[in-house]
């Protein structure tokens, strides 16, 4: 059955049909998520149909090294904000030892992207909270509720004032 999956691909695609290609590789993405045909075709599918970040999403798992496959990889990439997000992105499934030297290489690359990156923002972090900035917005929050409390106060206040009045003109 798997094998008809792929046969249907290459006909789909073979007769300038991506759309049924894609649609079928994705389900069996499911099911075979480290075969390379199937990333190889599901990529081409989204290359014919003009998406070439969703191609370079499936071209990234792969050996694929072309000229076409390097736009498309570069366009994934680009597609993203963060290098996590890249990673979150790609369709890896299994150990990484089941995809080729290049793919394997490629992830690699972006797992020790995504560990530069964290330590960029936690050290970031620290110091905006050490900056003189944070400091002084500490005290706008301060301020802030403060202020609030004094609106609750004097709307409670207000309340009260208005619930004694309609009491004294009830008993009188």
């Amino acid at each position: 059955m798997a094998q008809d999956v792929l046969v249907v691909a290459r006909d789909a695609l073979d007769t300038g049909r991506p759309w049924v290609a894609r649609d079928r590789l994705t389900g069996a993405l499911a099911h075979r998520a480290t075969d390379q045909e199937v990333l190889l075709l599901l990529g081409q599918a989204w290359w014919e149909l003009g998406e070439p970040a969703q191609a370079g999403r499936y071209w990234y798992l792969t050996g694929r090294t072309d000229v076409d496959a390097e736009r498309a990889i570069a366009a994934f990439e680009r597609s993203v904000r963060t290098s996590e997000a890249a990673l979150g992105r790609l369709p890896l499934a299994g150990p990484l030892e089941d995809y080729p030297e290049v793919a394997r290489a490629r992830v690699n690359a972006l797992r020790r992207q995504v560990r530069a990156d964290t330590v960029v923002r936690q050290r970031a972090l620290a110091r905006w909270r050490r900056s003189p900035e944070r400091a002084q917005s500490r005290w706008g929050r301060v301020l802030w509720n403060a202020g609030i409390a004094v609106l609750v106060g004097l709307t409670l206040a207000t309340w009260i004032v208005g619930l004694v009045t309609v009491v004294r003109w009830a008993l009188t």
